[in-house]
């Protein structure tokens, strides 16, 4: 069953009744009517009885990087002006700020009394009269504990729906409103004093009423997706999965703003590749949830193509705005990780698991830190990961990796999945002796994405050659991975010298694919060459770059044995490249 609610903008702190006759109301279903929406309600006999009171407990200026500067607030006070002359007031159940700059903010506590006779469900939200005050609006931060939230163009639940036995009491809600200095780009050109009210609304009606404003019990992906869709921006969907499902092809998208509430009720959904991640969109190309969406996923199972491929919900790199992801009481089987987060500049993704059950699935989730996450310390600071069992790695939060060993080295590198990018950051100081090991060289994976391996300019030693998966041919130049893209920058390799230095990289004999090499603002001292590309099976490309490097006591450019894969291309990018005259100048750049 679908059902709508309809909504009107109005302030309820008041008490709601609703005392019928027991022999009236048997196996009915009436609406209940409210200030804000209509609910429809299975009616018991009792009366819900929930009133809250508002205050002011701090306001405070802060200069752009400089300390907070509280106002004195005297006791029961209504309001108050802030050092930079903005003034905050209390009027019953509204807030207004007045003159607001930015660096301002107050923080305030919402007292809830329950005296209600039947088990209630109760919820707080906020909603701004935006005369005048758009750009005020759109970027205000309501933070309750840990969380931030934005307003936008939409209200926003300081306390969602939660069910409560009659007559228990019910914790107070204190929650922060502030204007950042991240909105500084927001108010260039504005010369007007800022000013805008926000009303906020506490909301009980019986546990048994539907408060979302589409609710629907599906079977399969189509009904599911369906359901999602039929709620509007700002709007919640609840609903209960009564099959399990498989998605053997195509992904669930969530809409700009749309909060989804998903009751599993101990159902499976199997999947191919990802399951709520916008493929309606973007296809496969981790698009993620939609801005300002929120997911809440409770006591689902699912299970991916295989360990080290497949997430639950992926976040980003579209624009995510506010985002919100719970996941709760649910499984994870043969995946890679349960999110995936490579979330845009100046996003707020607040993630949770908890009491989640891991089953041949490495990562707890993943962030991309490098392609466009620019702050993964706050992203980390807004994720809550706490009963969770059997994710089968040391380090479960990050896709990219900073290392300072060759075993961290090798580490990251044995745990890219298939597809998957990843950067690996060298810790600054790093050096590498690969001599040690007794091989010289480290494998590269088959079929990841691409592979950056930042140096910072760290010194990577080896006797004999580098990156050759000597792990699996020994010494014999067998060459990277199959289709690897390897990206090497900031890294000073040194070889042992001479005609046996070995090489950075070797590419063949062999299955090559589709390989692109990069060597990027490196140096290359006491090798035979840079690369060396064996041989490479017919119908192959390779793509081959070198550029802004350092050549010193090395002898070739690079090495190519065209000999070796006459029915391959190999396409070679040699730009930039300085050498201390050491090398063959006059054929500084093939072996043969």
């Amino acid at each position: 069953m679908q059902g709508k609610k309809t909504k009107s903008r109005a302030i309820l702190l008041s008490v709601l009744v609703a005392l019928l006759s027991l022999t009236v109301i048997l196996g009915a279903t009436f609406a209940l009517f409210t200030a804000k929406s209509e609910y429809e309600i299975g009616v018991n006999t009792g009366k819900i009885d929930v009133q809250g009171e508002l205050s002011l407990d701090k306001a405070w200026s802060q200069e752009q990087g400089g300390a907070r500067v509280e106002a004195t607030i005297a006791d029961a006070a209504t309001s108050v002006e802030v050092d930079q002359g903005g003034i905050v007031t209390i009027d019953g159940a509204s807030i207004t700020f007045r003159n607001m700059s930015l660096g301002d903010g107050a923080a305030f506590t919402l007292d809830i009394t329950n005296h209600s006779t039947v088990k209630m469900q109760y919820s707080v939200y906020a909603y701004a009269e935006t005369a005048g005050g758009e750009t005020l609006r759109d970027n205000l931060i309501v933070k309750v504990g840990d969380t931030d939230l934005a307003l936008g163009e939409r209200s926003v639940y300081l306390q969602p729906w939660t069910k409560v036995e009659e007559a228990a009491a019910v914790t107070s809600l204190a929650f922060e409103i502030s204007l950042p200095w991240s909105a500084l780009n927001a108010f260039e050109g504005v010369t007007e004093p800022q000013s805008i009210t926000l009303n906020i609304v506490l909301e009980a009606v019986q546990a048994n009423a539907q408060t979302a404003d589409v609710t629907a019990s599906v079977g399969n992906a189509a009904d599911l997706q369906n359901a999602i869709n039929a709620a509007e921006a700002g709007e919640e969907v609840q609903i209960t999965l009564t099959e399990s499902m498989n998605l053997t092809s195509g992904q669930l998208s969530v809409p700009d703003g749309v909060s989804v509430d998903l009751n599993g009720n101990g159902e499976t959904i199997t999947f191919a590749n990802k399951v709520f991640n916008n493929a309606g969109v973007d296809g496969d190309n981790l698009d993620g949830v939609g801005k300002d969406a929120s997911i809440v996923i409770r006591n689902v199972n699912f299970v991916g193509p295989g360990t080290g491929t497949g997430f639950a919900v992926v976040l980003g790199p579209s624009e995510i705005g506010y985002a919100q992801v719970v996941l709760e009481d649910c499984s994870f089987t043969d995946m890679w990780g349960a999110v995936y987060c490579t979330a845009v500049n100046n996003a707020t993704v607040n993630l949770t698991i908890r009491n989640c059950t891991y089953t041949n699935t490495s990562y707890g989730y993943s962030i991309d830190t490098t392609s466009s996450l620019t702050d993964p310390d706050t992203f980390k600071a807004n994720v809550t990961f706490t009963g969770n069992t059997g994710w089968n790695v040391e380090d479960e939060f990050a896709v990219n990796k900073t290392v300072a060993s060759e075993a961290g080295l090798v580490d990251a590198l044995n745990k890219v999945a298939s597809g998957a990018d990843v950067t690996i950051t060298l810790a600054a100081g790093t050096e590498i002796d690969l001599t040690e090991n007794g091989a010289g060289e480290i494998a590269l994976p088959e079929d990841a994405g691409t592979i950056t391996i930042d140096g910072n300019n760290a010194t990577i030693k080896s006797d004999y050659h580098f990156f050759n998966n000597a792990g699996t041919n020994g010494n014999n130049l067998d060459g990277i991975g199959e289709n690897a893209k390897l990206v090497i920058k900031n890294v000073h390799f040194i070889g042992s010298g001479g005609d046996n230095g070995g090489y950075a990289v070797i590419i063949g004999p062999s299955a090559v694919g589709d390989t692109e090499v990069t060597f990027d603002n490196c140096t290359f001292e006491d090798l035979r060459a840079a690369i060396y590309c064996g041989g490479a099976e017919a119908g192959a490309n390779v793509s081959i770059t070198i550029k802004n490097c350092i050549y010193v006591d090395t002898k070739y450019g690079y090495g190519d044995w065209e000999a070796g894969h006459p029915d391959a291309t190999v396409t070679i990018v040699f730009e930039n490249n300085t050498t201390d005259e050491t090398y063959v100048k006059e054929d500084e750049f093939p072996l043969q």
